[in-house]
């Protein structure tokens, strides 16, 4: 009973001070503090509030996990764990701060950039030089303005931030100038590139040409003076072609070829003579010289070759499945039926039989390093290597013809290349041959060859030893063993039985042969990244171009351009 009892009181007791916690009602004395209540914060909050105590450390990280880091360029485009934007130099250190939710690839002088779904321009040192007050913004002709997009309008900005049009101008096309809409006036003006009125323009723009077409309008501009018309106007706005078709494929100072709305017929359009020609024909028109193109007829899921001359006259019939133009040459290269390869010329008629089993023009890939970047060019040589079956084999040999001195070789080589518009090299069985521009040899080999950016004759009195050849054929250097790995197109690792070195692109030996391996510094470990970082910070790395592994302990060591060494 006496337990029941303090129980029954205990009970009581907690009921009452229960009820006093749920009306209890703070009081209003001046100097009371009352505590708020505890919040719970979501993972994002969480994540910057830590990111906040350890700003330090997260910026390092960041760095770390940059994705064009692996470059290792000057200047390289980060981004850190919340999302945002900035770019760091090769030392590791923050040019422009994490402050964009988007920042253009490459660093450069002018950059656009993105915050909160406005755009706008900033300098290499971080400062704004067009306001973030744009919808989008984008580089005008040439790369000499920006655009900045408003709702419907587009306003030109130079590179000073300044507008080059007033605000009551919109631009309408960034070709030739500024050609742009005056809202008040109701009239196009044309404006350069100082926002200096030029002059009035009675043209309205449609739209333009692909970029690799552009380039062959010159001076032209397209006209749209009807909905969904194309024609030419010059930078006068003066007609070149009415604006009465449906496409403008391509131009060229005397013709023009365009689509009609039909949809079946095409026009080639005499700019000279402003005659129009419809061709009822042909699928496709190609420019070849002045007054010569080449043009097919499709019969079913086939394709017929020919030649029609300016005044629409059919100079060698549609008869081949293939008509390539031999560059700077009155010749084709074409193929018939029965899969046969000849040349003919602009009369159709042949100065090479279609005998062959293969034809192709030389055009080669030229290399030239142009501050500091590898620049590719392509150029034709006017050879043509010509390929044959012997006795029914599946094996082709191999021959040469040129657009001046006619057929030089029949096929008889196992292997032929051509170096330059000066120089080719042949090989029969085991026998290098290379030759002179008049056809004389004037160097001879016995082993094998590669063409890669040179050409490379390993011979059998220097086994696993290539000689390296320039464009004229004359020898340059020499290599141990093959090429193994290009690194950014400026250096190559060459392997000697089992060490490598590292070589310029002018196959200059840069180190000795030593090391069991060398490779691109993204490879790196993350360990060995992070002691990469912790160095940076004390020396100059811009010309540090690779690691290797020593056969000797194994460690890392950082290559660079002179060949230095640095252990990590």
């Amino acid at each position: 009973m006496k337990y029941t009892i303090i129980f029954l009181v205990a009970m009581l007791s907690c009921q009452l001070n229960a009820q006093i916690e749920i009306i209890h009602v703070p009081s209003n004395k001046p100097n009371e503090v009352i505590p708020p209540p505890q919040r719970e914060y979501d993972n994002a909050t969480m994540k910057k509030m830590e990111y906040q105590k350890n700003e330090e450390k997260y910026l390092k990280d960041s760095l770390r996990l940059c994705s064009e880091f692996q470059h290792i360029k000057k200047f390289h485009k980060c981004r850190n764990r919340f999302g945002k934007f900035g770019f760091a130099d090769i030392k590791h250190q923050m040019v422009i701060p994490f402050d964009y939710d988007y920042i253009q690839d490459d660093f450069a002088p002018l950059m656009i950039v993105g915050q909160k779904k406005k755009y706008g321009v900033i300098n290499d040192k971080g400062k704004q030089v067009i306001p973030l007050e744009y919808e989008s913004v984008a580089y005008g002709a040439v790369n000499k303005y920006f655009i900045g997009y408003k709702g419907q309008k587009r306003y030109a900005i130079d590179l000073k931030g300044k507008l080059i049009i007033p605000e009551n101008i919109t631009l309408d096309d960034e070709y030739l100038g500024i050609i742009a809409y005056d809202t008040l006036s109701k009239h196009y003006i044309r404006y350069n590139l100082k926002g200096k009125k030029i002059g009035s323009y009675n043209c309205r723009f449609s739209g333009h040409l692909s970029s690799d077409r552009w380039n062959t309008l010159e001076d032209y501009l397209i006209e749209g003076r009807k909905v969904y018309a194309n024609g030419v106007a010059d930078s006068l706005c003066r007609t070149i072609v009415p604006a009465k078709f449906s496409f403008l494929d391509w131009i060229n100072k005397d013709w023009a070829y365009l689509y009609n709305y039909d949809g079946k017929t095409r026009t080639l359009y005499d700019i000279k003579n402003q005659k129009e020609h419809v061709l009822n024909f042909s699928n496709i028109l190609e420019p070849v010289s002045n007054d010569n193109f080449i043009f097919y007829n499709q019969k079913g899921y086939n394709k017929y070759y020919g030649l029609m001359n300016g005044q629409l006259e059919i100079v060698i019939p549609p008869q081949y499945n293939l008509f390539q133009t031999i560059k700077r040459s009155n010749f084709f290269v074409v193929k018939t039926s029965n899969e046969h390869y000849g040349i003919v010329d602009y009369k159709g008629e042949l100065v090479l039989d279609t005998i062959y089993s293969y034809a192709l023009p030389s055009v080669l890939e030229k290399r030239k390093v142009i501050k500091g970047e590898l620049v590719f060019k392509y150029d034709s040589t006017g050879y043509v290597t010509l390929g044959q079956k012997i006795d029914d084999s599946i094996w082709l040999k191999y021959g040469l013809w040129h657009v001046s001195k006619g057929l030089i070789h029949q096929p008889i080589y196992d292997d032929l290349y051509v170096l330059s518009d000066s120089a080719y090299v042949t090989r029969k069985d085991e026998l290098i041959e290379v030759h002179s521009f008049d056809g004389k040899v004037y160097a001879s080999y016995y082993g094998k060859f590669l063409r890669l950016d040179k050409l490379l004759i390993e011979t059998k009195k220097k086994p696993k030893t290539y000689l390296v050849f320039d464009d004229s054929g004359n020898e340059k250097a020499e290599l141990p063993n093959l090429m193994t790995l290009s690194i950014d197109n400026k250096y190559y690792v060459i392997k000697n039985d089992d060490s490598f070195a590292l070589y310029n692109i002018e196959y200059n030996q840069l180190t000795p042969f030593k090391y069991s391996s060398i490779e691109p510094l993204y490879k790196l470990n993350t360990q060995d990244l992070q002691k990469f970082l912790a160095l940076s910070d004390q020396k100059n790395f811009e010309s540090w171009v690779a690691w290797a592994t020593l056969t000797t302990d194994g460690s890392v060591v950082l290559l660079d351009i002179n060949g230095n060494e640095e252990r990590l």
